[in-house]
């Protein structure tokens, strides 16, 4: 919900000159597991998104299954899921998008690695193995499953490399990428000492009957900024 994933696509996007499209879709109201936040994330989200890549990257407010009508049948090479992380939930996702996947598209699953709490990805991800369609993982920062459509390859670059068959090469290029990830957090983190920031903080009051469950709709959600002194 705060773009680091997708704005990593358009970087690349922009980087190799792609002539393609991005697409976000989120409804930037929080789910179960992000929990609520304030309409201040998404005008952040939107103004950087219209600075760095408005030419080819289209944010789409809706949730999930409103948004999947919006493609056509086989008309996405690269799909990212990384909504709510129940087996139920992201079983949903996979089954509903993935004939919008182009023949030899890619899905990509985060958090992959996570088996606490309620998180399924894991699950989901062992009954495609056993449906034998063409898999790899990562396993650093939560992991990243990665599903190739059966039926084409691409011609170059990393996704022939993950799918080549080669045990050592895939654990090479596991190891590269979290060489990557790492240095990349450690940068983060230094910068982080160098400098004190805001506390962004929302607050979400829900109310019920006596004989109903908490919803989204009976809540109200306030934003604050808690100055750093």
């Amino acid at each position: 919900h705060l773009g680091e994933s997708y704005f990593a696509f358009c970087q690349a996007i922009a980087e190799n000159g792609s002539a393609s499209q991005a697409y976000a879709v989120d409804t930037w109201q929080g789910d179960v597991h992000t929990g609520a936040y304030g309409e201040e994330v998404f005008r952040e989200i939107d103004g950087y998104n219209g600075e760095h890549y408005g030419g080819f990257s289209h944010l789409l407010r809706m949730s999930f299954d409103e948004a999947v009508g919006h493609f056509q049948t086989e008309g996405i090479d690269l799909l990212h899921i990384d909504g709510v992380h129940t087996y139920e939930a992201v079983r949903h996702d996979f089954e509903t998008w993935w004939p919008k996947v182009k023949t030899g598209g890619v899905v990509l699953l985060h958090d992959s690695a996570v088996r606490d709490a309620d998180f399924g990805v894991w699950k989901l991800l062992k009954e495609l193995r056993e449906r034998q369609l063409p898999m790899a993982e990562f396993f650093h920062s939560n992991g990243l499953g990665v599903v190739l459509k059966p039926g084409g390859m691409p011609g170059a670059g990393v996704i022939p490399l993950l799918f080549s068959g080669d045990e050592t090469l895939r654990n090479g290029m596991r190891r590269y990428y979290e060489i990557l990830a790492d240095h990349l957090e450690y940068r983060y983190s230094a910068l982080g000492r160098q400098r004190r920031a805001d506390w962004d903080v929302t607050t979400q009051l829900f109310w019920r009957g006596e004989a109903e469950g908490f919803t989204e709709k009976a809540s109200i959600r306030v934003a604050h900024r808690l100055p750093c002194e």
